[in-house]
């Protein structure tokens, strides 16, 4: 997850929207101006928090409240998908209906236990604690099927489980 720039939609904007107190000409290709910029279709725009769907911003305000609101918020169009990035570097990807898809820790670093615990399934985390890696998880992915676990500095640095947190 990296933070994307929306040049395109400041083009559009730039060049598609007539002087103040104008009327475009032609309305209908104005937006198309702005939606497209002439160049290639927005794909994605920076979004304000209270934009993010409900629990999305539950989670965050749960299980990240320590990190603070989140610096930026951006909105992934085709795929209707959300980033969002804290100051102190930690990324969260949501979908469209706020599940949580993907978490990940800033640079060498890893994401704390306690997050890791809400995260994941009571089993997974458990399994993580026996195997002594809870405190090595630098990336959390999470589709319907399961979870992704990726660890840092061992020998085995993915771990995968099923929805209900067996290891696979």
């Amino acid at each position: 997850m990296k933070l994307k720039i929306c040049a395109t939609a400041i083009a559009g904007l730039l060049f598609a929207v007539p002087a103040i107190g104008q009327q475009p000409a032609n309305p209908e290709a104005a937006i198309r101006n702005v939606m497209y910029g002439g160049v290639g279709p927005v794909i994605s725009g920076s979004e304000s928090y209270s934009q993010l769907p409900q629990k999305a911003r539950e989670l965050i305000e749960t299980a990240f409240v320590a990190y603070g609101m989140p610096v930026t918020v951006e909105q992934e169009f085709a795929d209707n998908t959300y980033e969002v990035e804290f100051a102190e570097g930690t990324e969260i990807e949501f979908n469209g209906k706020g599940d949580w898809t993907e978490v990940d820790a800033p640079g060498n670093r890893t994401i704390p236990i306690s997050i890791v615990k809400s995260l994941l399934p009571e089993r997974a985390f458990k399994e993580l604690l026996k195997k002594k890696q809870a405190e090595n998880v630098e990336t959390i992915k999470h589709s319907g099927k399961g979870y992704k676990v990726e660890l840092r500095e061992v020998e085995y640095d993915n771990l995968r489980f099923t929805g209900d947190g067996r290891l696979i």
